[in-house]
């Protein structure tokens, strides 16, 4: 996701296609090896959850670039919405259809909507059904998992759900330039092997941390799941502290129930 520090008031045209912009600028683009397993077929609406910074509006970008149509992105993470009012959701639909009506000469074609982390957005639901019943195709995010039991039982029958985790040992490969053939890795020696998953072990697979080479990213985004995410109504240090633990002792089996 953008991260924007312009607190300057924007007309709703103007903030929505820096949006498209955004959206569209596709710079190094991780090939995530879920995607082929992620079907794309079928009018259902598809929820891409998982961790923040593992990559979701990267994978919506991938994608993207497989579908024809009018593709609209909102970033519902920009605080700058909120100064919109609530004319901006018309504001997207009216854009929406009028570069469907440039590009086709006509009403006809798909509108795809993609939407990151929409539980920003207050009454999401009713909204993104409406969208969905006019025939959009809609994919969404979030890092909430609060949102995956509710987005299956607002939209029974008519939901697709993807969890995406931090990029796998394979992917985190093919980022250094080796690319696996086949389940024995045969194409890097063993020793220079195990360097690199030892590499990706301590410094795990966010994406950013991998491509910048930097481990301090990998603390900042502990520290921001666990004071925004799921924490509601814990002790936040108890947490801290329990995360630690487990991670220390991985190697054992443990049950919260």
């Amino acid at each position: 996701m953008q991260n924007f520090d312009n607190k300057q008031k924007l007309e709703p045209l103007t903030l929505i296609f820096s949006h498209q912009n955004f959206f569209q600028n596709t710079p190094d683009l991780i090939p995530r090896e879920i995607y082929p397993c992620f079907s794309l077929e079928g009018s259902e609406i598809k929820l891409i959850s998982g961790p923040a910074h593992a990559g979701k509006t990267t994978f919506m970008r991938q994608v993207a670039s497989n579908l024809v149509g009018v593709k609209i992105y909102i970033d519902f993470e920009d605080n700058r919405m909120q100064e919109l009012g609530s004319g901006y959701l018309q504001a997207i639909e009216e854009t929406a259809a009028e570069i469907r009506k440039k590009e086709n000469e006509g009403e006809e074609g798909q509108i795809f909507y993609f939407f990151d982390e929409i539980q920003n957005l207050q009454g999401w639901e009713s909204w993104v059904d409406r969208l969905h019943r006019q025939g959009a195709e809609i994919y969404l995010t979030s890092s909430r998992s609060k949102l995956i039991n509710e987005f299956s039982s607002r939209f029974p029958g008519r939901c697709r759900h993807l969890k995406l985790f931090p990029l796998s040992f394979k992917e985190y490969l093919l980022i250094k330039g080796n690319e696996i053939q086949g389940p024995n890795f045969l194409t890097t020696s063993s020793d220079e092997l195990l360097c690199m998953f030892l590499q990706y072990f301590e410094n795990g697979g966010f994406p950013d941390v991998i491509k910048n080479n930097d481990i301090s990213l990998s603390r900042k985004y502990f520290e921001e799941e666990l004071e925004k995410g799921d924490a509601d109504g814990y002790d936040i240090q108890k947490l801290k502290k329990l995360t630690i633990f487990l991670i220390s002792n991985m190697a054992s089996e443990y049950s919260l129930e």
